[in-house]
Order: C-alpha cells, then sequence, then structure tokens
C-alpha cells in the first residue's frame, strides 16, 4: 500500500478524479484480534487501519464513525444509506471539501479507561488469590493461563462462584504464544470485591487477568496523535466522582529501556494530571503502561489499566 500510495499520489492525471474517504474508530469487541491491533496501532483507528491513513490531502473525508470496526465498515448494510447519495448523484459540489490532514478535534485521542489488567507467576506449591474491585458493573472477565488443566474459581462479592471454560478457538489462542484463555460464562454483575484463585501443577506457569468495567467512565485519558510535537504524553481529567488518585507509570523506549525514572507527573489540580516526557526523547514506538488506582466519593476502590503502543516524534 504505501509503494501504491507513492505512485498515485504524485500521479499526473490525479486530479482528473474525485476521491471520498471514509474512517472507523471502533477496534471491535475486547480482546478481538481487532482490538489488539488497536491497541498496537496510534492515534485513532479501526483495529488495521488508522484513520489518518485514510485521510487524502487531495481528496474529501466524508465522515468518521466510531462505532464502525474494520470488519463493519465494509459492509453496505452499515454505510451504503450514507453514501448513496453521492454515488447516484453526478454533481458533488454540495460536498464540503475538508483538506486539513489533521483537524483540530484529531490532535488528541481518547483512551479506553474501562480496562484493568494483572498478572504475575504460578507456582505449584502456592495457589494464588487476587482480588479486584467493581465499582460501577461488570463487563466480563478473562484469564490467560499455561495449562488448559489450570484450576481457576471467580467468586462474586455475595458468594456465587464461577468455574472457567477454556476458549478453543485458534483466534483467541493466538494473542499470546503459549497461552491458554479461559473465559467465564454467564456471570451476574455485582458491585464489589471479587475474588480469583488460581492453582497449578506446573514448576513454570503465570497469569494475566483482563476485567472490563461496564458503565460511564469516571477519568477520561488521553496522549496527542502523531502530529502534535509535545512533551506531554498523557493527560488524566478524573470527574468529581474520584479522589485520593494515585498514578504508575511504566514507558519502554524504541530500544526497549524503561525511562519511567525519567518521567515527570504533574499535577494541575486534584483533578487533572499529565505526564511529561524528557525534552531529549528518541523518535519511534514506546509502549505505555498507565496503573490508576484511587476512590469514589463513597469510598470504593477504584482501579483500572492502560496499555498503548505510541509513535512518538
Amino acid at each position: 500500500m504505501e509503494h501504491f500510495r507513492s505512485l498515485i499520489d504524485n500521479h499526473p492525471n490525479l486530479s482528473k478524479n474525485h476521491y471520498y474517504t471514509i474512517a472507523g474508530t471502533n477496534t471491535g469487541p475486547f480482546l478481538s484480534a481487532l482490538w489488539m491491533g488497536g491497541q498496537y496501532l496510534s492515534g485513532p483507528n479501526d483495529g488495521l487501519v488508522k484513520e489518518v491513513s485514510t485521510k487524502l490531502s487531495y481528496g474529501t473525508h466524508l465522515f468518521t464513525d466510531t462505532s464502525l470496526d474494520h470488519d463493519r465498515i465494509r459492509m453496505g448494510s452499515a454505510v451504503f444509506s450514507r453514501l448513496e447519495q453521492y454515488l447516484q448523484s453526478a454533481s458533488t459540489a454540495h460536498i464540503v471539501e475538508n483538506n486539513e490532514y489533521f483537524p483540530q478535534s484529531d490532535t488528541f485521542q481518547e483512551l479506553d479507561a474501562s480496562h484493568y489488567f494483572y498478572g504475575g507467576k504460578l507456582q505449584p506449591s502456592n495457589d494464588v488469590t487476587h482480588s479486584f474491585y467493581v465499582d460501577t458493573t461488570l463487563g466480563n472477565v478473562k484469564l490467560w493461563t499455561g495449562l488448559t488443566s489450570d484450576k481457576i474459581e471467580l467468586l462474586s462479592p455475595l458468594g456465587k462462584k464461577y468455574t472457567n471454560q477454556t476458549i478453543k478457538s485458534m483466534e483467541e489462542a493466538s494473542f499470546f504464544n503459549g497461552g491458554v484463555p479461559h473465559t467465564f460464562t454467564d456471570v451476574i454483575s455485582e458491585k464489589g470485591e471479587w475474588k480469583l484463585n488460581i492453582s497449578t501443577q506446573a514448576g513454570d506457569n503465570a497469569y494475566l487477568l483482563a476485567v472490563q468495567h461496564g458503565g460511564p467512565s469516571l477519568i477520561k485519558v488521553s496522549i496527542p496523535t502523531v502530529a502534535l510535537e509535545t512533551n506531554n504524553i498523557i493527560t488524566m481529567q478524573a470527574n468529581q466522582q474520584l479522589q485520593k488518585l494515585t498514578f504508575d507509570v511504566r514507558v519502554l523506549d524504541p530500544t526497549g529501556k524503561d525511562i519511567a525514572s525519567s518521567l515527570q507527573i504533574q499535577k494541575v489540580n486534584e483533578q487533572k494530571f499529565m505526564v511529561n516526557f524528557p525534552a531529549n526523547k528518541k523518535s519511534g514506538v514506546y509502549n505505555i503502561t498507565l496503573n490508576i488506582a484511587g476512590e469514589t466519593i463513597q469510598g470504593e476502590p477504584y482501579k483500572r489499566t492502560i496499555v498503548r503502543s505510541k509513535y512518538i516524534k
């Protein structure tokens, strides 16, 4: 595609055609192949293509839809009604040209702050119990371990027990090489402290827990797009429902070195925080892990995790 664009973008007949583009910025179901791809790509994307890549300086961008992922945007049932008037009309003078490659609304990307991740080692002599708190509603719970025979139990705040089901599809199993995905079905959401119990017979084993929370987000986390050259890489804005916020940030630079010690966390006020990079940062892809902890004004624990790969100039 890069080679194709290098030929077309400079072709002498370029102006003889009209070009129209659309984009989606939904990365699909949680932990699906598109969702995983969306975490790798920097900037708004549909799980496979970045939004900025769909916009042509010599074309017209018709719309960007936050509900469409890469699978849905190609389906006529999802988009044809919005394209039909342009396909049937010989005149396109009524379409407003948009030649801004980076419109102002694209300078910052809001990240999904509905997930909580946690992991660690497993040993046959020590069962692991990990607790997490559901402050709104529980979306779903997934777990990866090294064996299908690992014994796993999820315990709700009211004492209801759920046992795991191993996912056997190749798509789900391909995310982590050698990892076995587990899920829990028919889980009834309850507010409060949940417990996950894991036991294994393997000496070399580990686990990764992924919890998706439902309900409205209490914190807005945003990063600049690749178009914005700035030392401020993360902005966190909590609403009045959150208090006592703390942040743990881990950043791996393009060489794989952890540069967390060189970051500066700036407290603007009780609800707004910024993470600033050093001025002499290198250009390249950075891996960012942000752990957010605090509590609601009702005193309930609040924890979220954001993992993102980001190209920084």
